[in-house]
């Protein structure tokens, strides 16, 4: 069965302002019956949640189109897609049909090789992302019931891992969050103050 969120319990979603920045994280991990795909999506500005997406029957490709119309509507959101499992499908899609500037690259292209899109799922970038989350998590507002769900029965297990016996929103939306990092670090960058250049006074009695 496929899953929307009713927008008419999302505060965030009633006034998308035309200024405002978002961002979403995706993940899509397989099953046995079909490909499990989650999305968590924030307002840069408030740290609201605004999108709780979950489906277990729907394809690579109509999902890439449906992350394509959900982030345009959003004003081109920051796109976080995990880059493995499923997720590989997706990325193909996105990139083109959807702005490339607004999809995560863990590596941009370099003279040695093109851009790496998405996030990569291994269990040390696990760790730092439940990590990333842990220390802002208190800087955003949850709305999805789902969402509060998992993310109370997330817990460290006998063998260290980080899990839930239902995590997948938990990544979608430790994804989103790394996506606010991005917008931090770019407003840090913008607000850094000018280094005055002083240039010696030329001396034409010389």
């Amino acid at each position: 069965q496929d899953h929307r969120a009713d927008s008419a319990q999302w505060p965030a979603q009633k006034t998308v302002q035309p200024r405002n920045d978002w961002t979403a994280g995706i993940h899509r991990r397989a099953s046995r019956r079909s490909a499990d795909t989650q999305t968590g999506g924030f307002c840069v500005e408030t740290g609201e949640q605004v999108l709780e997406l979950f489906y277990n029957t729907i394809n690579p490709i109509e999902f890439g189109k449906l992350l394509c119309e959900v982030g345009t509507s959003y004003n081109t959101a920051f796109l976080v897609v995990e880059s493995n499992n499923h997720g590989a499908a997706v990325i193909p899609y996105l990139k083109e049909n959807y702005p490339r500037h607004a999809i995560y690259k863990r590596k941009f292209a370099t003279k040695a090789g093109p851009a790496i899109y998405g996030w990569n799922n291994s269990r040390d970038a696990k760790h730092a992302l439940v990590g990333l989350m842990q220390e802002d998590l208190g800087q955003v507002i949850i709305y999805g019931t789902q969402t509060g769900k998992e993310l109370k029965a997330f817990e460290e297990d006998t063998e260290g891992k980080m899990e839930g016996k239902e995590d997948n929103l938990v990544i979608a939306t430790g994804l989103a969050m790394l996506g606010l990092k991005k917008f931090e670090h770019l407003r840090q960058e913008y607000n850094k103050p000018k280094i005055a250049v002083v240039k010696p006074k030329v001396n034409y009695m010389t």
